[in-house]
């Protein structure tokens, strides 16, 4: 008599973003083990690393979005949340606008409601998410033209983009709009840059798009040649023709392990290119 085979493993509810909602929205309805936020309580685990890491494996793309879950802040909040965050318009739950999945009902401008016990599966979970990850970039680059005050630079790769402007009356917006400008982070300036130069490595010289395709465009980014620390307060006009390099994302990192960031020619030595 032949030996049964043994039944293909259970995937755990980790596995899925199905299956961590609905263990979240199983868990936060029981009580904490202590009225202060504790790593050892498994919402916690769940919130800030099981669900979150469920959604960073969706949205892919670090460059771009921080995913980032929480609790609350010495005592637990009162709605546990995972938020995606486009960095160039925000990187915090305190100004801004971003995605969020909120564990319990709250405001918002625009929801997708999910009971539980009811959840969809991951496929449908991850349409909505890239659904919603659509309608926020094209939310973010209408904040962005607010702030550049330029229709759409994409078709004039020459002409320089004038310099973050200020939007009206918060000081807390003037400020995070200064820092978006003194570290490069502007979506079309940096995309026309690509689109202007190509997607070949300046310092390692591999060409991302034709060795895997369009893909590929994900690999790179664009690199201020100007030092942020040389960048004043003051407008000046930017130039993604001149004033960007191609780099990939891990020549990128070599360039920042100094500050200033390193000159090309001293990473390409260091690269043995």
């Amino acid at each position: 008599m032949s030996a049964l085979a043994p039944p293909p493993p259970t995937p755990s509810s980790h596995d899925t973003l199905q299956g961590a909602l609905e263990e979240t929205l199983t868990v936060v309805t029981r009580p904490r083990i202590a009225p202060a936020v504790r790593s050892a309580d498994p919402l916690f685990e769940l919130v800030t690393r099981t669900l979150r890491d469920a959604v960073a494996e969706i949205v892919q793309d670090q460059q771009t979005y921080k995913v980032e879950g929480s609790v609350g802040r010495g005592n637990w909040a009162e709605t546990a949340w995972v938020s995606v965050f486009d960095l160039n318009i925000t990187d915090s739950a305190t100004r801004g606008v971003y995605l969020v999945y909120l564990i319990r009902e709250d405001g918002n401008i625009a929801a997708i409601a999910y009971d539980r016990g009811a959840i969809p599966d991951d496929t449908v979970l991850a349409a909505d998410l890239r659904r919603m990850l659509a309608l926020y970039s094209v939310l973010a680059d209408e904040i962005e033209l607010l702030w550049t005050g330029k229709e759409d630079p994409l078709d004039a790769p020459d002409a320089p983009l004038a310099s973050t402007r200020e939007p009206p009356a918060l000081e807390e917006s003037r400020q995070f709009a200064l820092h978006r400008r003194a570290e490069g982070r502007s979506r079309r300036a940096a995309e026309l840059a690509k689109r202007f130069h190509g997607y070949r490595c300046w310092v390692c010289r591999v060409d991302y798009v034709e060795r895997l395709g369009a893909i590929g465009r994900r690999c790179v980014d664009a690199h201020h040649v100007v030092p942020y620390a040389e960048l004043d307060e003051q407008p000046r006009p930017i130039k993604p023709a001149e004033d960007f390099a191609i780099v990939c994302a891990n020549c990128h990192r070599l360039l920042h392990t100094e500050s200033p960031p390193l000159e090309l020619d001293v990473a390409r030595k260091l690269m043995a290119v």
